[in-house]
């Protein structure tokens, strides 16, 4: 792989801002919800930069004239594993840690196409306490991003690694789901947030439990659980304690289409998270 410096003409230049600046990632993620150009990746919907093309196999330029590897590139013949100064592009969901306020980014099972093995972690540093708020907030929303590694990588498992890392762009933000069924098509990931109006198990069906939100639009989505559980927030970070949901609980659930008629949503087991508890919880 070429070093920071070398030039590629297989570089294409993207326009981008110039590197994060601390305490603006809530900002950044706000806008890019609110004004984002809708892009799809592996049936994931993102709100990104207009300027910023999907993720393939090339690197980029960014505006400094530093290339910008897609973390794909890991799967390339003669790769050594990331080298300090070298900036990686993936998809990613945040993982906090509060054991020193900690933030890794870890790299999405759509990139590696399901091979978890061979995801890494970018465990990032320098980040302020908005920063850390702000990317813990994402619960299970996917970011498209720029991190800058500044360590050689140390061994997890199989072929995982954990680099340290600084966060330099924010390209784009998972989308959540504004209620309109015709936006949705078959095997399409569907991020839903809302308020709990309801909650009842089938005994019958091979889905364990019925689920009714209310979004913040007022638009009501109804969705298929897999054991039905939720995982509560203790401490800033989620848990594996199962629950299950209440009325008033405000959820956040990543979903997928099942059938394009009758249109109905699934999430399996471990893919709910209580953002806010319910009065009756509390």
């Amino acid at each position: 792989m070429p070093n920071r410096k070398e030039e590629s003409s297989s570089h294409t230049r993207e326009s981008q801002p110039s590197d994060l600046r601390p305490e603006m990632v809530s900002n950044i993620l706000t806008n890019l919800q609110r004004n984002g150009s809708l892009m799809t990746y592996k049936g994931f919907r993102y709100r990104m930069l207009p300027t910023v093309t999907p993720l393939g196999k090339e690197s980029s330029l960014d505006p400094d004239g530093n290339p910008v590897y897609s973390f794909r590139q890991k799967f390339a013949a003669g790769f050594g594993g990331w080298q300090p100064d070298q900036r990686v592009r993936s998809q990613f969901f945040a993982l906090a840690r509060t054991e020193g306020k900690i933030i890794q980014l870890a790299v999405a099972k759509s990139v590696v196409d399901d091979n978890i093995d061979q995801a890494d972690y970018f465990t990032l540093e320098g980040l302020g306490k908005k920063d850390f708020d702000a990317l813990s907030e994402l619960t299970l929303a996917q970011i498209d991003a720029n991190v800058e590694v500044i360590s050689k990588g140390k061994h997890v498992t199989m072929n995982m690694y954990d680099y340290k890392a600084r966060l330099v762009h924010i390209n784009g933000v998972q989308e959540l789901y504004n209620g309109d069924p015709s936006t949705l098509k078959k095997g399409q990931m569907v991020l839903v947030q809302g308020k709990v109006d309801g909650y009842d198990v089938n005994h019958i069906s091979a889905y364990d439990a019925n689920l009714k939100l209310i979004l913040n639009n007022d638009r009501t989505v109804n969705i298929k659980l897999s054991n039905g559980y939720i995982t509560l927030k203790k401490k800033g970070v989620f848990n594996d304690d199962p629950n299950y949901p209440v009325k008033g609980d405000t959820v956040q659930v990543q979903t997928q289409l099942y059938h394009p008629e009758p249109k109905f949503l699934i999430a399996p087991h471990d893919s709910t998270r209580l953002l806010k508890p319910s009065n009756e919880r509390a």
